[in-house]
């Protein structure tokens, strides 16, 4: 498995646990560093730390561009893990166009809901995140 994906990984564990209630992502990095059972690189920790940061200073934004896309579902009501995944992949997707291109994005996001969501979410995020791509680029990226 490639760096960023275990750096996506680890930064949608960081906003799993702020969502639960951790108190900051200073908090948060340090348990998750004291605690892992696995040590990880200064890149992959680094990566992480940016995703989960960006996601978060630009969460307000992100999930109003959730709930617009997520026909008929409350952002309240989609899965935790769900959620915190599309925040990830949608920060990425806007806010680094230039250093990971959306379809990357969209594919990864795909591929971290296999592993830590329902069987039925990877389908749901993936509708979510083509209308983001698709309103955000307006065709202009494949």
């Amino acid at each position: 498995m490639g760096t960023r994906r275990i750096a996506r990984e680890l930064a949608l564990q960081i906003l799993y646990q702020k969502e639960i209630g951790q108190e900051n992502l200073g908090q948060i990095l340090t348990s998750l560093r004291q605690n892992s059972d696995k040590k990880f690189s200064t890149e992959v920790w680094n990566y992480a730390q940016q995703l989960a940061s960006g996601a978060l200073e630009n969460q307000a934004n992100i999930d109003e561009l959730i709930a617009q896309y997520s026909d008929h579902w409350e952002l309240s009501r989609i899965c935790l893990i769900d959620r915190n995944i599309l925040r990830l992949a949608i920060y990425e997707m806007l806010y680094s166009p230039e250093t990971v291109p959306p379809n990357v994005c969209i594919n990864e996001a795909l591929e971290i809901a296999k592993k830590f969501s329902s069987h039925l979410s990877p389908a749901f995020i993936n509708g979510i995140l083509d209308k983001v791509k698709a309103h955000a680029f307006k065709g202009t990226l494949s």
